[in-house]
């Protein structure tokens, strides 16, 4: 029930406090810490009295050996539980002004542990429904709505979903908790402060990493809420964390065991952000770009190879030229700006994007082809495998 870790950092607190030598043992007897640590692992005859007896036990100078210690062994209890004994060692005249303080303090340390731990079972237990859910592995709704009752979640149907990315988060900026669970169930710590923000009518499912995360939105507060919301929380993230985010809004989901379609299209408009020069962006007002989705990713990658003449050595570095030149709505003066570059730097570039593609990034239908390759390539996999970040 007590970690070997606390148990030492108890050891360690009251051994600086009283200036004794400080045990600790488990329900069996055995010392798991200790200011000697060669003693850790041996049996402690005071302490196996103690757990027989349920009461302290006292170490005279007659009654110590050479294995057990003049001083106090005494009962920790825990919600009526035993759960292990702690020592004193010192003649009796001395330590037993210190028994009780020592008894009370490592009561309280130990059920503030029980309670970080009952926390960190339900925060495991919701995490678990949740992304289960989210791939699709309930059924029936009301096995559904049962177990998110159990988590303190409320749903309605129809819904919406938001997946939100954060593109300039820091790692190590702001620690995961609770740091004791395997690193997928971590949830980033400001995360906290986000589920306190948000209003009701939308709450926090999950983590996505440590640097995104997915909203539940009740479909009832209406599409435009649910933008507003999500705008709201994009300027709050910003001013309050420094934080840059991306995010992306699904179409209303008729059925709560459809959360997983819902999140993959809130994830393909998420993608879409930086394209778009939308820090939000709803499915249902995507244009071109609910066309290429339909496409296979083998599709998406060789028309993306094709147009842009992806094998070209050169072509890697200028994809980032050409990307903000149709952000700036082929602005030279705001991309050469953007760049930190003169404008006839930009134009050598452009053109020399045509020379390569075959196709002037300057010219309205040319630039619809190289704008939807570039679409193609935000949303396939081939970004990745080529190193190329948009």
């Amino acid at each position: 029930m007590i970690s070997v870790q606390l148990a030492q950092s108890i050891v360690k607190e009251l051994t600086d406090l009283t200036s004794h030598s400080i045990n600790f043992m488990d329900k069996r007897g055995v010392i798991i810490a200790s200011h000697d640590h060669e003693r850790i692992g041996q049996r402690h005859e005071g302490a196996r009295q103690v757990i027989q007896q349920r009461k302290t036990v006292e170490i005279s100078a007659d009654d110590a050996t050479t294995t057990v210690r003049q001083g106090m062994n005494l009962p920790i209890v825990v919600h009526s539980e035993l759960i292990g004994v702690i020592g004193i060692t010192g003649p009796l005249e001395r330590v037993r002004t210190y028994g009780s303080i020592i008894q009370r303090m490592t009561e309280i340390l130990a059920k503030e542990a029980v309670l970080n731990n009952s926390s960190l079972h339900k925060h495991y237990a919701r995490d678990i429904f949740v992304r289960k859910w989210m791939s699709g592995e309930y059924l029936n709704e009301e096995d559904i709505r049962s177990e998110a009752l159990q988590h303190s979640i409320e749903l309605t149907s129809p819904f919406s979903c938001g997946v939100f990315n954060i593109t300039n988060f820091v790692q190590g900026v702001f620690p995961t908790q609770p740091p004791s669970l395997q690193p997928a169930l971590q949830t980033p710590a400001y995360l906290d402060q986000v589920a306190d923000w948000l209003p009701h009518g939308a709450s926090l499912l999950t983590s996505q990493g440590v640097a995104g995360f997915v909203l539940f939105f009740h479909q009832t507060k209406g599409k435009e809420w649910i933008v507003d919301t999500a705008q709201r929380l994009s300027e709050w993230m910003m001013s309050t964390f420094g934080f840059s985010v991306e995010a992306g809004i699904s179409p209303e989901v008729q059925q709560l065991t459809s959360l997983k379609k819902g999140i993959v299209k809130a994830t393909q408009a998420s993608a879409l952000s930086s394209l778009t020069r939308q820090s939000i962006v709803v499915y249902e007002a995507l244009g071109t770009e609910l066309l290429i989705l339909e496409l296979s990713h083998e599709q998406k990658r060789d028309f993306a190879a094709r147009i842009l003449h992806l094998h070209h050595p050169e072509m890697n570095d200028l994809l980032k030229d050409l990307y903000l030149f149709f952000r700036n709505d082929q602005s030279v003066q705001r991309t050469a700006e953007q760049l930190f570059i003169h404008k006839n730097t930009l134009q050598y570039r452009l053109k020399k994007i045509a020379s390569i593609t075959k196709r002037d990034p300057r010219q309205f239908q040319d630039a619809q082809l190289l704008f939807t390759a570039l679409l193609c390539l935000r949303l396939s996999d081939i970004s990745l495998e080529n190193n190329i970040h948009l």
